[in-house]
């Protein structure tokens, strides 16, 4: 029996119930009182509680009817009931969990009445700032105004955008800039914009927002990039709704399309006796990988910041919270779509909300895994402007820093090193890239923006693994320690912004030669195990031997000594296609016997390169006379003896 039937064979019911009750009711008022009731009062009781409960049947019978049917076209907006619906359930259903992210759950308004049932939703709010400014466009306006903000003293309920430039040329039209800032303040058309931003002021509009938040608008020409960037946090964990626009790869394709896949009905169609061929429905994880939207850097902060989510796709809508995540779904030609589970493209992909939700709940433990999983996901990002790797990802810094804040908010006992965790560093030092991307020798990296050994420093859209599960203990000085002297107390923003300029670091390990200097370079295929296995190989015909090679494809590169086990490093770049040596970041094979080994834990040690460098300032001078290395790989793989007789080194990292 589908939805609407149920409910309206409840309701009737129900008027049987009431009719019953109501004369049992003056029945029994008469055995106690020994006064009858008139029977045209009985009747009439009765008659109005039917008529009311044939009302409400009515309504909820037509809700859940338009709630089945397909909506063809997004143009007409008003004719769609699926958005409303999407963020109604997941309302009804438990979005508002109260306080979730470190907001205020006292401060409720009414969302909508729907069908007699009142919704509410909680303004979840990181902080009670508004942005510099925001879009404004009252409903069923063809103009809009750029308001200044900055000083409003209540917090505005305002929708943000996520979503893809594209081409500089494309997105013009809606850049602040100098010389048309003013006209925007006193009213411009909706029209003059690309499509996708046209779309989301459509969008936040029917959803009784009035204020929209679009980075190439409201932050104009001239403004302190580096102050709004850094801001990130606070703009997107207070809007009211983030908008992604995730079929969109430029600014003028818009958000809003016919919808011709619901016109069809979805059947399972049988092959033969084992093969079926059906339409599945993708799921919103499958979604986010596959998206075109989530190929940007900064768009994965403004994902991870929001808390409540609106994924507006070619042919369907997605809604995800603080209480969970819900899919659109309808009906084709009658027959009720089926949502079908297609394999997660990466099961380790973790709930849009879930970092908000962890700091919420002050779960230390699960808010470094959350990091080292953003980590993970950020660097196989793209950007249009390199300089943009710690900015893009400055807002998820700070909120991880507030977790450490005391009643002065000021970051107490952790401290943000180009990237990576004081209290975890041991941890985090041991990421690596397992393919040694990337293998182009013009492709020098972002060595100019970070220091080696942080994986800022790896080029664009590189991928990179990082430690979840380690034996490192940072506290045992008898392995490894950070030395760095601690910086002075500031607020989450501050620590963040100044630890985005670190260049090097200071720490104390066992340092020895990761190749022993009698160790001869043998070819790669001498080991390599007839299995094919990448990860086994065949020493065998060197039992008392020194030996060292390298897979030049991979930048694998392995040390036997005699009667031990095979230790194998990767270096992060692997040897270049060309016939010629690479830049400096490539190691050169007469240079593989120059290479260190520094233990950050049990199991783990970083391959590092004897180096110079100059301070910018005269800050650094005591650490001058310190040797300085560069990172050039990785190893996670040695047995306990390899740093047995290894001294204990204080150096300096670069």
């Amino acid at each position: 029996m589908t939805n609407h039937k149920v409910v309206a064979s409840v309701h009737v019911l129900c008027i049987i119930i009431h009719i019953g009750g109501t004369i049992a009711g003056a029945a029994t008022f008469a055995a106690f009182t020994d006064k009858l009731i008139p029977p045209w009062a009985t009747f009439g009781v009765a008659v109005f509680g039917a008529v009311l409960n044939a009302r409400i049947g009515k309504a909820l019978w037509t809700q859940w009817h338009k709630r089945a049917e397909p909506t063809e076209s997004f143009r007409d907006f008003k004719q769609s009931t699926a958005l409303k619906v999407s963020i109604l359930l997941n309302v009804v259903l438990g979005c508002a969990d109260a306080g979730v992210g470190g907001w205020d759950a006292t401060n409720i308004k009414t969302e909508e009445s729907f069908v007699g049932i009142t919704v509410v939703m909680i303004i979840a709010a990181w902080s009670n700032r508004n942005p510099a400014n925001l879009v404004h466009a009252a409903e069923g306006s063809a103009d809009y105004r750029l308001i200044d903000t900055s000083q409003t003293k209540h917090l505005r309920e305002y929708a943000a955008l996520s979503y893809q430039w594209g081409n500089t040329e494309a997105n013009r039209p809606a850049k602040t800039t100098r010389e048309n800032r003013e006209q925007r303040r006193r009213g411009s058309p909706i029209a003059e914009l690309p499509q996708t931003i046209q779309d989301a002021i459509k969008i936040a509009q029917k959803l009784g927002l009035e204020y929209v938040w679009v980075d190439t608008m409201c932050i104009p020409s001239g403004a302190d990039w580096n102050h709004e960037a850094s801001r990130m946090h606070e703009i997107y964990g207070n809007a009211r709704v983030t908008l992604c626009a995730c079929a969109s790869e430029v600014s003028t394709d818009g958000m809003l399309h016919e919808r011709e896949a619901w016109k069809f009905k979805s059947e399972t169609c049988q092959l033969d006796n084992h093969r079926f061929l059906a339409n599945l429905d993708m799921p919103l994880n499958e979604m986010r990988i596959r998206s075109p939207l989530f190929s940007r850097g900064w768009t994965l902060q403004e994902e991870r910041l929001s808390p409540r989510i609106l994924y507006i796709c070619g042919q369907r809508m997605f809604w995800s919270c603080c209480g969970g995540q819900r899919t659109e779904l309808g009906r084709a030609s009658g027959t009720a779509r089926r949502e079908y589970a297609i394999p997660e493209a990466d099961a380790n992909l973790r709930d849009p909300q879930q970092f908000l939700k962890d700091r919420y709940h002050r779960k230390a433990e699960a808010m470094h895994e959350q990091w080292l999983d953003i980590v993970m996901a950020y660097t196989r990002r793209g950007m249009h402007d390199s300089d943009d790797r710690f900015r893009a990802i400055s807002g998820l810094a700070a909120q991880y820093l507030t977790l450490h804040c005391d009643e002065d908010n000021k970051v107490v006992g952790q401290e943000y090193l180009a990237g990576l965790w004081r209290t975890t560093m041991a941890q985090e030092l041991a990421w690596s890239m397992p393919e040694g991307e990337p293998k182009r020798p013009d492709d020098l990296g972002l060595f100019h923006r970070a220091p080696s050994w942080s994986w800022v420093s790896v080029p664009l859209e590189s991928t990179i693994v990082m430690q979840h599960t380690t034996n490192a203990k940072p506290w045992d000085d008898k392995n490894f320690q950070v030395l760095q002297e601690a910086a002075p107390a500031e607020d989450a923003l501050s620590t963040a912004k100044r630890g985005a300029l670190v260049k090097f670091l200071e720490v104390q390990g066992h340092l020895r030669h990761f190749i022993g200097p009698r160790s001869q370079l043998i070819r790669w295929d001498k080991i390599k195990s007839r299995s094919g296995r990448a990860d086994e190989y065949d020493t065998s015909k060197f039992p008392s031997e020194r030996v060292h090679c390298r897979e030049p494809k991979s930048g694998k590169i392995l040390t036997l000594e005699p009667h031990a086990k095979a230790i194998v490093g990767q270096l992060d770049y692997a040897y270049p296609d060309q016939d010629t040596p690479g830049p400096w970041h490539f190691v050169a094979d007469d240079a593989l016997k120059d290479l260190y080994g520094l233990q950050v834990g049990t199991s783990s040690m970083l391959l590092l390169e004897k180096t110079t460098y100059s301070a910018a300032d005269g800050s650094e001078n005591k650490l001058m006379s310190l040797p300085a290395y560069r990172r050039v790989g990785v190893c996670n793989n040695f047995d306990e003896m390899f740093f047995t007789r290894a001294p204990l080194a204080r150096i300096v990292l670069v």
